[in-house]
């Protein structure tokens, strides 16, 4: 936060008189700007396990903090700089041993700001923090993602008409949750693009033909372009290079199949709104090629066509919990490692996909995108998700 250039929150922000959190850096920002003191120092830095206590007996935010016996709550922390001194009007609800204004708020102004992260499961109790927050800023917590499947179904009818959409489907939840959403709004006049380039888990590709295509109905075209694609990253060991190549292959293939549906005005695309945030960089930084395969935008532009993703809004979860009220897509999540978990509260299924589809041959990778699996291409060519040999790596 203290290095020049850094972000900044419009100093209005703070002028229109609604409740406002700030989460580490966001807790720094508002330090900063509001009068207090930010400063690095490796001493202060953290990263990992911390426990807050509070200084105050109650503040409405913290409601159902604290339970433990010994009168404390377990966070995460991840900062280098740190709050040293804290801005006029606010008081300290919570340190820790390391960090003595982790808890801060200005409550005549409804200005919280906490030096730690609610959202990650390390902090077990973090929601209810943002449940207090929501509940403070006047929200009764009534909105559901069924709800939101109901006013996306018909903002699409209205936004499409008559016309007609391709959509890019790859197989996975961000897209298959789109095409399925699309398909409830608009029927037949949606045209499903499959590239199949060969990257894929072993009888994946089969899988999504027999969901999209049998199962549904859908209106399906089946690129099977693999040794395109494994031919063109053949030799190739650099991350980046991979990317810009499946980047590239994937415009070309898509556009010469979309080219044949007469009367496309609409390109649907499963963009979540981190593939948006990953793709730019505030400062023009390396960041920005983090997601620098996916198409974001430029896919749409390049064809002529309209943009259209009712899930760009969305975060990843928010989007397979989205999609787990949807039965059929319960199959698919079930076998998706990072979001087995959201089908804890769906419906029980049977999933009808075979367990072949994963290679269960343990990894020592800790990267979280493994989760402990390798996957097979459809040649039988393992294709180990932390290697160089895998596009993303």
């Amino acid at each position: 936060m203290t290095r020049e250039g850094s972000p900044r929150v419009p100093q209005e922000i703070f002028d229109y008189g609604v409740p406002i959190l700030g989460i580490c850096y966001g807790q720094q920002v508002m330090m900063h700007q509001l009068g207090g003191q930010v400063e690095s120092g490796h001493g202060t830095a953290e990263f990992g396990r911390a426990y807050v206590k509070p200084t105050v007996d109650s503040l409405p935010l913290l409601a159902g903090w604290f339970q433990d016996d010994e009168d404390r709550e377990q966070v995460w922390m991840s900062h280098g700089d740190h709050v040293s001194k804290i801005a006029p009007g606010f008081e300290v609800y919570g340190t820790s041993p390391n960090a003595p204004y982790a808890i801060t708020a200005d409550v005549s102004r409804n200005f919280y700001a906490v030096q730690f992260h609610p959202e990650v499961h390390h902090t077990p109790n973090g929601a209810k923090l943002y449940e207090n927050f929501v509940r403070l800023a006047g929200f009764s917590g009534d909105w559901t993602m069924g709800l939101y499947r109901e006013q996306a179904i018909a903002a699409i009818r209205e936004q499409v008409g008559d016309k007609q959409v391709i959509c890019g489907l790859s197989g996975g939840v961000d897209s298959s949750v789109t095409a399925v959403l699309l398909h409830e709004a608009i029927g037949d006049q949606l045209t499903c693009v499959f590239v199949d380039h060969g990257l894929l888990r072993k009888g994946e590709a089969e899988e999504v033909v027999t969901m999209f295509r049998d199962n549904y109905n859908m209106q399906f075209i089946h690129a099977d372009e693999q040794d395109l694609f494994l031919g063109e990253l053949d030799g190739q060991s650099d991350p980046e290079t991979k990317r810009k190549i499946i980047g590239k292959l994937f415009i070309d293939v898509f556009q010469k199949h979309a080219n044949s549906i007469a009367g496309a005005e609409f390109l649907a695309q499963g963009t979540l709104y981190p593939d948006i945030i990953e793709s730019v960089s505030f400062s023009g930084g390396p960041s920005v090629t983090i997601k620098s395969h996916h198409n974001v935008g430029g896919l749409p532009e390049k064809m002529g066509l309209n943009w259209l993703s009712r899930c760009a809004s969305c975060s990843r979860m928010r989007c397979a919990n989205w999609g787990a009220s949807w039965v059929c897509l319960q199959a698919l999540l079930a076998v998706t490692p990072s979001l087995v978990l959201v089908l804890r509260s769906a419906a029980p299924v049977r999933s009808p996909v075979k367990s072949s589809r994963f290679c269960a041959k343990p990894m020592r990778s800790t990267s979280t995108r493994s989760a402990n699996m390798a996957f097979m291409t459809r040649s039988g060519r393992p294709l180990w998700p932390s290697c160089r040999c895998a596009p993303w790596a």
